[in-house]
């Protein structure tokens, strides 16, 4: 019965009104606003008013709101009819119709009291109040003692015209952008279910993701170990493999040893944080926990609702988890940091212009063509392609699995509906099959490829190192190794430190949201 356009339309117009009749106006500004335009943007809000109140008295809603709002509502009617009622008396007045400017402004001053009096305290017009008498009482005088001009009766007065600044649209439902706050509120049963699900979940892509990159990390070492591919790419002097560039590039676009050093320095007061948050929630719960076993004392059989000790138990257990975690995360970090410290010296190298890298690499002079056509290196070349390819193959196989799946929801609600309970490890794990299933057998499959070619390696690499008679072997091929390992250090902790912050960070959302 009341359109929300309606109540928009209202309050704009006020404002606009309530601005025009602010004193805090500069004077200038005020000149050169006629009076004709307020009365007629002041009469069009006082009908939206009267209309407004007319819905808000309807039999269905009338219920609906405070007993101020119907108050303001009429207040207001009668509040800005005044307004235009005053301001078409001061035009009168300036036109020299001082016995219509007398009868307006009479009316005037009955609208401000029937405004005072239908405001019952909620609504007072403070600021015509005062003009609205001194004006009214200014123009009786003179025209009783100067003009003696007739005044008219009110009710022969031609009607004030309106001043339509708007046009009210249609409401339409939901309104654009509508974010239903309540869209995914679901029965306690499923969003215990749901809680479950997600740990289930989550450790399981992390798990499947640890093999993907232990797997990698260990080809890396054998790779270092060789100083493959750079050993073979290798063209003597002071020019740096083609690959080592490639490294050096990707360390420095990553912001080097500093960013990385930074996210070593937060992760500290992160878990710190962390550790605050999880103490905090676990008072707040033993806190709910003891408030319901006195009121469950007290009230006994009336104190009908769940214990809370079974409302929480899937948070406990999420908060012990997490607990577990930080412990674990607190243990690692002296290992991350030796780790870091160990390889400092290769990832500032590694960060620092080419030029700058090829003067702490030792000179070596370059492969002979003999080595460089041979059969062995030209098989190494084919298995460093292998090796790009299977990295390339794994990231693509890490990114599915933290890519959003099949929402399992509507599974749990149809378990409830159709069975009176959620049998959530029997539909969580056929659902964590279904969805992840083939990456799974992909990760295997993955990880099954490298003993094969990790012995193909090994096998080329003796037949190249025993071709070179140890010719590449030297500070060169020391400090070439070096700096492999640094990278491949790098990566690993920039990723892992990386991932790690973003847990973090998860959790303390998901404690606080609790």
């Amino acid at each position: 019965p009341l359109p929300p356009s309606l109540l928009v339309h209202v309050y704009i117009l006020s404002v606009i009104v309530l601005n025009l009749l602010s004193p805090s106006l500069p004077s200038y500004i005020i000149d050169r606003i006629k009076d004709m335009l307020i009365a007629k943007i002041a009469m069009q809000c006082s009908d939206l008013y009267a209309e407004a109140y007319s819905n808000m008295q309807v039999g269905t809603v009338k219920a609906m709101w405070e007993k101020s709002w119907l108050a303001t509502a009429s207040a207001k009617t009668a509040y800005f009819h005044c307004v235009a009622q005053h301001r078409l008396g001061l035009v009168a007045q300036a036109g020299k119709n001082y016995g219509e400017a007398v009868a307006r402004m009479k009316k005037a001053v009955e609208l401000l009291g029937e405004a005072e009096k239908k405001g019952e305290g909620v609504f007072k017009p403070y600021e015509v109040t005062q003009t609205v008498k001194k004006d009214f009482e200014a123009a009786n005088k003179d025209n009783n003692f100067i003009y003696n001009d007739l005044v008219p009766d009110f009710g022969t007065l031609e009607p004030p015209g309106k001043a339509t600044l708007a046009k009210p649209l249609p409401f339409t439902s939901p309104a654009p952008n509508f974010i239903d706050l309540f869209a995914n509120l679901v029965p306690l049963a499923v969003s215990q279910a749901l809680q479950a699900y997600g740990t289930k979940k989550d450790d399981l892509v992390n798990t499947e993701c640890e093999r993907l990159r232990g797997a990698t990390a260990e080809l890396n070492e054998l790779l270092a170990s060789k100083n493959l591919p750079a050993a073979i790419e290798d063209t003597g002097g002071d020019s740096l493999p083609e690959s080592l560039q490639e490294k050096a590039a990707a360390v420095a676009e990553a912001g080097g040893a500093r960013a990385l050093e930074e996210k070593l320095n937060a992760v500290p007061e992160l878990v710190q944080r962390n550790r605050e948050i999880l103490t905090e929630t676990v008072r707040m719960m033993d806190e709910e926990e003891r408030e319901d076993s006195e009121l469950r004392s007290r009230f006994r059989e009336k104190w009908s609702r769940q214990p809370s000790a079974s409302l929480a138990e899937n948070l406990r257990k999420e908060v012990t988890k997490y607990k577990t975690i930080l412990d674990t995360a607190s243990g690692a970090d002296q290992t991350v940091r030796q780790k870091f410290e160990s390889h400092r010296e290769a990832v500032v190298l590694l960060g620092k212009q080419v030029a700058e890298i090829q003067a702490a690499v030792p000179k070596a002079g370059a492969l002979s063509p003999r080595v460089q056509g041979s059969q062995c290196v030209q098989d190494l070349r084919g298995l460093m392609e292998e090796v790009m390819t299977l990295k390339a193959e794994r990231e693509v196989i890490e990114r599915t699995l933290r890519e959003n799946i099949a929402d399992i929801t509507g599974k749990f609600l149809k378990a409830l509906k159709d069975f009176g309970d959620v049998d959530e490890e029997t539909i969580s794990e056929a659902h964590l099959r279904t969805e992840y299933g083939s990456v799974q057998t992909q990760v295997q499959e993955s990880i099954g490829k490298q003993p094969g070619l990790v012995q193909r390696i090994a096998a080329a690499s003796a037949q190249f190192e025993q071709l070179t008679g140890g010719q590449s072997v030297g500070e060169r091929e020391g400090k070439l190794k070096e700096l492999a390992t640094g990278y491949d250090a790098f990566q690993q902790l920039q990723s892992n430190i990386t991932e790690g912050i973003k847990v973090s960070c998860r959790e303390c959302v998901l404690c606080w949201m609790w």
